[in-house]
């Protein structure tokens, strides 16, 4: 009997570490799958980033943060401003003026011929302080000289015929230039760094001054430039040059 009791003992304490055993097992495939699950949901969040940030400027109703990955931004980091709007020009869009400049080729396009100055406004601009503006340009095709930038201080509606411009070519040389019947230069120099594309060509306009970026540079002037206004829009100068615009953006700055 007794070595009967001892056989019944070791029997149950050999049940006790199998059921141990397929309970330590399940515990620990259960804490890989909640690994497996933590580092999936980390990188899927890390992949949308971008698109977060997209979003994120766009709403027209929070505080955007520049970042690496961010739309792309002519302005150096940190950058932090109010979304007024950002728009996305691969399709037609009603805010901009289309007899002189129209929508093609998945972007809005200026085309020069006749002119070697030439600008297109958008619309609902006017009236602003304390504000960043910038236009994305995807290309630019120029026979010779030719060049891209923004438009402001725009004075008529449809073509610019009246306003000033900041604009750059693919060498870095930029122009600040008054246009109306005739054409005078306010400025003009080379930046240090390369001109690339797509190119990011932005402005802010705080306490009637103005300054320009290009991709994420602040172009240094040798003397500041005042009397700036809102009524912006894209330019172009240059021989037969065409130039594909693809996004542009207005933010409030802080006060």
């Amino acid at each position: 009997m007794k070595s009967k009791g001892m056989l019944w003992a070791s029997f149950f304490l050999a049940l006790l570490l199998i059921v141990g055993s397929i309970i330590w097992i399940a515990q620990d495939q259960n804490n890989r799958h909640q690994h497996d699950l933590s580092v999936q949901a980390t990188e899927t969040a890390v992949r949308n980033g971008t698109k977060t940030a997209v979003a994120y400027a766009s709403t027209g109703t929070a505080v955007y943060q520049a970042t690496a990955n961010a739309v792309p931004n002519a302005f150096p980091a940190p950058f932090v401003a109010t979304s007024i709007f950002h728009e996305d020009l691969s399709q037609v869009n009603s805010n901009w003026e289309q007899s002189g400049c129209d929508f093609q080729d998945g972007s809005y396009q200026i085309a020069l011929d006749q002119s070697y100055y030439k600008g297109c406004p958008r619309s609902g601009t006017s009236g602003f302080n304390n504000v960043a503006y910038q236009v994305v340009f995807r290309d630019m095709q120029s026979h010779g000289d030719g060049g891209v930038g923004i438009a402001y201080n725009i004075q008529e509606e449809g073509v610019v015929s009246a306003g000033d411009m900041f604009l750059i070519d693919k060498d870095g040389n930029y122009r600040i230039v008054t246009v109306n019947i005739l054409s005078s230069f306010k400025q003009s120099g080379k930046v240090s760094f390369p001109i690339t594309f797509p190119l990011s060509i932005g402005m802010k306009v705080q306490s009637d001054q103005c300054r320009f970026y290009v991709n994420r540079h602040e172009v240094k002037l040798d003397t500041p430039i005042r009397d700036c206004q809102s009524s912006f829009g894209v330019a172009a100068f240059g021989t037969s040059t065409t130039a594909h615009f693809i996004e542009d953006d207005l933010w409030r700055l802080p006060s």
